[in-house]
């Protein structure tokens, strides 16, 4: 497999999303729900599903459920919130059914594999396979680098693409998504499906 940095973030992908005409699309793990939002505001997509269980017992992110409903709000008929675990919103979805697939749930390497294993197969050849947090750094992102390389490697991905790190514009709420700043510090994967 070969890694080749590119220098485009994961707000270009709405580029990519309209340049290919993707239609479906699906979101795992929301955080506050500002990606999701971002993806209906900028791309053509007729319909994505935000998928996040929003656990209280469980997710730091528990506490943006409402605001993530609320953002969401602003686009009916597109906007499809799933509040289940990423393996059991994925029983739910026929294979080779979606465009565009972003993993950004949890990052512990046996959570992401699961989810690159359960999504994987929903998506239509010539589909965009990607996600968030593809770094090495302390707040538990070690997980994602090693499991997205190795199903590259097990499902034979001649190239995985890097990017630069996310530049999402800063607007009234954003400094709540942010949680500190971390999720602009680190860069996205992605590769298409052969």
């Amino acid at each position: 497999m070969n890694k080749k940095k590119v220098n485009i973030n994961r707000q270009n992908f709405c580029n990519i999303i309209n340049e290919k005409e993707y239609k479906t699309g699906a979101e795992i793990g929301l955080g506050f729900g500002s990606y999701s939002q971002f993806l209906l505001e900028n791309s053509n997509l007729e319909k994505l599903y935000s998928i996040d269980p929003f656990d209280p017992g469980g997710h730091e992110h528990y506490n943006g459920l409402e605001l993530t409903k609320e953002k969401l709000s602003h686009f009916p008929g597109r906007s499809v919130f799933v509040r289940k675990t990423s393996e059991e919103a994925a029983v739910g979805f026929e294979d080779e059914t979606l465009d565009f697939i972003y993993i950004d749930g949890d990052h512990r390497k046996e959570y992401v594999e699961k989810d690159l294993l359960a999504w994987y197969p929903k998506l239509k050849k010539n589909g965009l396979f990607s996600g968030h947090d593809y770094c090495e750094i302390t707040y538990g992102c070690g997980g994602v680098v090693t499991a997205v390389d190795e199903f590259c490697e097990s499902y034979n991905i001649e190239t995985l693409y890097i990017t630069s790190v996310t530049d999402l514009p800063l607007r009234e709420n954003r400094e709540v998504d942010l949680k500190g700043g971390m999720e602009e510090q680190v860069g996205s994967w992605f590769f298409y499906k052969q």
